[in-house]
Parts: structure tokens; C-alpha cells; sequence
């Protein structure tokens, strides 16, 4: 019992350990973000741009942590299933609300499945984590053909309310 006690306590804090961000904690989205996309296009050798805010977006620390999950799991959808050559990163912030949009020019979605072109799973355990998660804060998690081609991943999660 001590043993299993050890074990869960360990695993435990390796879990907490892989989930911090000291960019996001202490330096915020803006440079949270650029640098995984940045390190993302030269590990995968793609084209991957990004657009940020030119002010760093004012939103709560869970906000923070949802949009960087988000945007990690994107990439991730990128490389295991889109076939895709180039990634844009969008983050929109304004008054109401906070927008993360991940967008790839790779196959897209099985008309009418909501899978991938290619028939896998598109990380279904993981984006149902993140609509979960999007929903307890108000938001709303989309994954989608973009119009253009390719596919689309886009978190919405409004501001709270200023307390005065």
C-alpha cells in the first residue's frame, strides 16, 4: 500500500509538472505562444505563422491555460492527421471575449463525419477534455473545414464580468 501510495503521489506530480508553463505563468501568451509555434515549424518543418495582439490579452490565469491546451492540441492534429504544409495561429482579443483559432491547409474534415480526411480519431478524447473545459468558462470549442481548405480549431471564451 505504501508503495502504490508513493507511486500515485509521484505520478501525480509528474502529471502537474508536464501541465506547468513558466512562459505562460510568468511571461504571458504572447510569448507562451510564439514560442511553440516557432519551435513547432522548425521540429515539423512547416510553415507556421502566427497573430497576436499587439497588447498582451487580459484574461484570467484558467483562460490562459485553456488557449495554450488548445493550441497544443491543434498542433498536434496538424502533424498526426491533416497532411497539411502550413499552420496560421490566431488569437483575437477584445472587450467580450477571447479567440484562439488554429487553422491548417491540409486535408479537412470527411464531409458531414467531423473526422479527418484521413479516417483516424482526431484527438476525440482530448478535444472533448478541451470542450469541457471551454464550457465551464462559458466558451465553446469548433472544429471545422475552413472555407478555404484545410481545417479549423477555434476556442471562444468570454470575459468574465469586471467586479467592481
Amino acid at each position: 500500500m505504501k508503495n502504490l501510495l508513493h507511486t500515485i503521489i509521484e505520478n501525480n506530480r509528474q502529471m502537474q509538472h508536464k501541465m506547468w508553463n513558466d512562459k505562460l505563468e510568468f511571461l504571458g501568451i504572447k510569448v507562451a505562444f510564439s514560442e511553440l509555434v516557432t519551435q513547432f515549424a522548425q521540429q515539423y518543418a512547416l510553415t507556421a505563422r502566427y497573430s497576436l495582439p499587439e497588447e498582451e490579452p487580459s484574461c484570467p490565469r484558467e483562460y490562459g491555460v485553456v488557449l495554450l491546451r488548445v493550441l497544443e492540441q491543434g498542433l498536434s492534429n496538424v502533424t498526426a492527421h491533416s497532411g497539411a504544409s502550413e499552420v496560421d495561429v490566431i488569437v483575437d482579443d477584445n472587450e467580450d471575449e477571447i479567440m484562439l483559432t488554429v487553422r491548417d491547409n491540409g486535408k479537412g474534415l470527411a464531409a458531414g463525419t467531423g473526422m479527418p480526411a484521413d479516417g483516424a480519431a482526431v484527438g476525440q478524447y482530448g478535444l472533448r477534455l478541451l470542450r469541457e473545459r471551454a464550457r465551464l468558462l462559458g466558451g465553446a470549442l469548433t472544429l471545422a473545414t475552413h472555407p478555404e481548405g484545410g481545417t479549423a480549431l477555434t476556442v471562444v471564451l468570454p470575459k468574465p464580468a469586471a467586479t467592481a
